[in-house]
């Protein structure tokens, strides 16, 4: 036989099979020992490493897979990637095999390999072409190098996907009597795995708490991954719609309600009236009751509901608006109330809190319209103590509502407070200079601005067009035309996100220049006007006194006097007595026959002449019964009118 190596047959090297080895030597040692087990598949039938993973020494069982091409040079294409054919039952058997699976493609005249992912991969084909999978071959484009970079990024991704197949089965296991039932098992785009009857309960055990801290964003979250059809409990409908109610969700809080009321029996008795109330109150928001039937279904709920105190409260601040009907800004009903609120022990602390707030609110309100009145009678000393000590009872309600660890209240007060600053810098400016320097009126921006943020975070709509709207009010008051765009802009898409009537009329009455400031600012020109005539009409009497304090006026048997609230006291001749009835518009002859028996037994009696009609004797309500520039005008004319008819101002003391 002939052994000349050189002169014998034997089976041919290629250039393909060297490459092959020279990729895999390369690929090899990418892999660290600590974290990586490679196994070559000796058939390869798609796969050319299998590769179990480690952690912290432990084989965990599962891990990725590659398949590896090697070329000896290749053009690059225009965007600097290389392109690789691979047949489509390759990607088919990777894909079946249920573990994250990679390309490498080795170029050995860069002695570089590159990878991509069968993920990206296979997203990018049915992005292409739907029917993908009736095509024999596709090309694959490579960009990324494999570096130790992108080997953490492989490991991480195959650990977490691994910890998704392990849960997935234990889920299988954990729930094998409940697969043909109602329960599923879900999975997200993060690798988390769920049983859907997971996520019920935690909404159920855990939504009193999460409501409670005003987490509905996460409420809804949980929501979103359950399936639409599945059977959910009343409570869970009355929990998630209470969510969606607050973020401004109305149409799903409406049918979350419906559901929940529909097995209202299941409900303890505590939260009966609150999927009641809810459920009333948005079907009447959409019109489908009248109000008659709203107004007894809410007569009629549970006694012992947890709901009735916060109905309550609503039914109470509604009198808030009589303050500004009554003669002196002063909404009794609502004084008398809320008081017996506050001091009812059986109302939590939280709503007290609330109530409290909305007083120091009231209490705004009412300062703000008696400030023009003060600043006609020269009392801004008062106004001063008033705007001090309201200032005072803000911050002690900020630092409870802090002390009690409530955000949500915290956030509701500064609000509160800043509209209140606003609106009375705004009044005061109609008369003054603004009481805030640049600095303070940033700040109070800024408040209005984190309070805005805070309500977005927690999805709260109403709150979140109050802070705005507010905000709107304070660059009103500036000025600042850019950034008032900019909110009304903002406004409006609110309106049309949330198709809420009630928000929308409310919102479009805003926008269209309903704002207190944008009142204020447009009412400016004619509160000039009204302090010019008043400071004429001022002079004027001025030099009256002057005239009358030249002259001797006693009083005598023949004459009487009265005093004129808040001018003073004058005197009325005897026989002129039905002229002075006549001057001061007194009609009622039970009050002129009064009036004439005080003459007669030598007492004084008092007229306040502010009021439209005198029908009563006694100063009433003294300087609150002030109503604007009427009321002076008639101040005016009774007081030229006695000089007329030499009915002069006395001193009697």
């Amino acid at each position: 036989m002939n052994h000349d190596l050189n002169n014998l047959q034997f089976p041919k090297d290629s250039r393909n099979e060297q490459l092959e080895v020279i990729s895999e030597n390369y690929f090899r040692p990418l892999f660290d020992v600590e974290r990586f087990i490679l196994k070559s598949e000796v058939i390869d039938n798609g796969i050319d490493f299998r590769i179990e993973l480690k952690q912290k020494g432990n084989k965990v069982g599962f891990g990725l897979n590659f398949q590896l091409k090697s070329t000896e040079n290749i053009f690059k294409n225009n965007d600097g990637t290389y392109s690789k054919s691979f047949k489509t039952s390759n990607i088919e058997y990777l894909l079946n095999n249920g573990q994250p699976a990679f390309y490498g493609f080795y170029i050995d005249e860069e002695k570089t390999m590159y990878y991509e992912s069968l993920d990206a991969f296979i997203n990018q084909l049915n992005s292409q072409k739907i029917n993908w999978q009736n095509q024999e071959n596709h090309t694959l484009r490579f960009s990324k190098k494999i570096t130790s970079n992108s080997i953490n990024e492989i490991y991480d991704l195959a650990l977490k996907r691994g910890l998704m197949l392990r849960k997935l089965n234990s889920k299988l296991a954990e729930n094998i009597n409940n697969i043909e039932h109602d329960n599923s098992i879900l999975i997200d785009y993060d690798c988390n795995v769920e049983s859907e009857d997971d996520i019920k309960n935690i909404i159920q055990n855990s939504g009193w708490i999460l409501n409670d801290e005003c987490r509905w964003k996460e409420i809804i979250f949980l929501h979103n991954k359950t399936s639409v059809g599945s059977k959910k409990t009343a409570l869970y409908n009355f929990i998630v719609g209470l969510s969606y109610t607050y973020t401004g969700e109305y149409f799903r809080a409406l049918d979350c309600f419906k559901s929940a009321v529909q097995d209202i029996d299941e409900l303890q008795q505590y939260v009966k009236g609150y999927a009641i109330f809810f459920y009333a109150e948005l079907r009447y928001l959409f019109g489908l009751i009248d109000k008659d039937e709203y107004d007894s279904t809410i007569k009629n709920l549970p006694s012992d509901s947890g709901i009735k105190y916060y109905i309550q409260l609503e039914e109470i601040e509604k009198s808030i608006p009589d303050l500004f009907n009554s003669d002196n800004f002063i909404s009794k009903n609502y004084e008398k109330r809320i008081s017996d609120f506050i001091g009812n022990d059986k109302v939590n602390n939280k709503i007290k809190l609330i109530a409290k707030i909305g007083v120091a609110a009231y209490k705004g309100e009412q300062l703000i319209c008696l400030t023009p009145f003060m600043f006609i009678n020269h009392d801004e000393h008062i106004l001063q103590s008033s705007f001090v000590a309201l200032n005072k009872e803000f911050r002690s309600l900020l630092l409870e509502s802090e002390k009690i660890k409530s955000p949500f209240i915290s956030h509701y007060c500064a609000l509160k407070h800043n509209k209140f600053l606003i609106q009375f810098d705004a009044i005061c400016k109609t008369k003054i200079d603004s009481l805030f320097d640049n600095k303070l009126f940033e700040d109070i921006q800024k408040s209005l601005y984190q309070s805005y943020k805070y309500f977005i975070e927690i999805g709260h709509i109403d709150n979140q067009i109050f802070s705005l709207t507010i905000l709107l009010e304070s660059y009103q008051s500036s000025d600042n035309k850019e950034k008032i765009k900019e909110i009304i802009s903002l406004l409006g898409e609110y309106a049309e996100r949330y198709q809420n009537p009630d928000l929308k009329k409310r919102i479009d009455f805003v926008v269209n220049g309903g704002t207190f400031v944008q009142y204020t600012i447009n009412q400016k020109e004619r509160i000039k006007k009204i302090e010019i005539e008043i400071q004429f009409k001022r002079d004027e009497l001025e030099k009256l006194d002057e005239i009358e304090k030249k002259k001797q006026h006693n009083t005598s048997n023949n004459s009487s006097v009265i005093n004129l609230f808040p001018i003073g006291y004058f005197i009325i001749p005897n026989d002129k007595v039905e002229k002075s009835f006549d001057i001061l518009e007194i009609k009622d002859t039970l009050l002129k026959e009064r009036l004439k028996w005080f003459f007669k037994e030598g007492i004084i009696p008092i007229v306040n002449v502010y009021v439209p009609e005198i029908t009563e004797e006694g100063a009433l309500e003294g300087n609150l019964e002030y109503r604007g520039i009427e009321s002076y005008r008639k101040l005016y004319a009774i007081r030229k009118a006695f000089f007329e008819n030499g009915f002069y101002r006395t001193n009697i003391f």
